[in-house]
């Protein structure tokens, strides 16, 4: 999904190239485009509000140094997603906070959707059984599902970000929340 909004406005690629040539505003556009979706990912990887703002701040570092290395073809989302994910993994791994990372969140109630989603499934009766189920998902259908639901990014993007087929993202989507399902059933399972 190469972010291309209005007509007057320049695509991701465009504010990269200029971005590389120095201009600090196209940089700032591209964080504009994404920050949104990268902080939600990045609240997932964090226990707390200052370390989801680190691994944010992290992330968007880490995509102005690396840059010149985005590969021509590839979008800009799925590539910064990579990115967040494996600093999310880098904090797991340093803190070893994986098993807590479904923890409620003191803002997070209900989650609206316009469409009809596994997201309904984050209702306050069952959230503590989903969180408890989403703690022995294997770390691709964990990652695809965080990306999925809270990233809100298409299968393609998914796909791209876990640097995996299309097929093997819609097969970590599906088997996670099938394993969800499965527990939301049978808790003890």
């Amino acid at each position: 999904m190469e972010s291309e909004k209005g007509s007057g406005e320049a695509s991701d690629r465009a504010l990269a190239e200029r971005a590389l040539a120095g201009d600090r505003s196209a940089f700032d556009r591209i964080i504009e485009r994404h920050q949104e979706r990268v902080w939600r990912v990045c609240r997932r990887f964090a226990r707390g509000e200052e370390t989801a703002w680190d691994l944010w701040q992290e992330t968007f570092i880490k995509v102005y140094q690396s840059l010149d290395r985005w590969v021509e073809g590839e979008t800009l989302a799925p590539w910064i997603f990579r990115i967040a994910v494996n600093a999310g993994r880098d904090h797991a791994r340093r803190k070893r906070t994986w098993l807590k990372l479904f923890r409620p969140l003191p803002d997070e109630g209900v989650i609206e959707e316009r469409t009809s989603s596994p997201r309904e499934a984050l209702d306050p009766r069952t959230s503590g059984a989903l969180r408890a189920g989403l703690e022995t998902l294997p770390a691709m259908q964990k990652e695809a599902l965080i990306l999925r639901f809270f990233g809100e990014l298409s299968v393609r993007e998914i796909a791209a970000s876990l640097k995996c087929s299309e097929s093997s993202a819609k097969t970590h989507i599906a088997r996670g929340l099938a394993r969800l399902r499965q527990r939301l059933k049978s808790p003890e399972a």
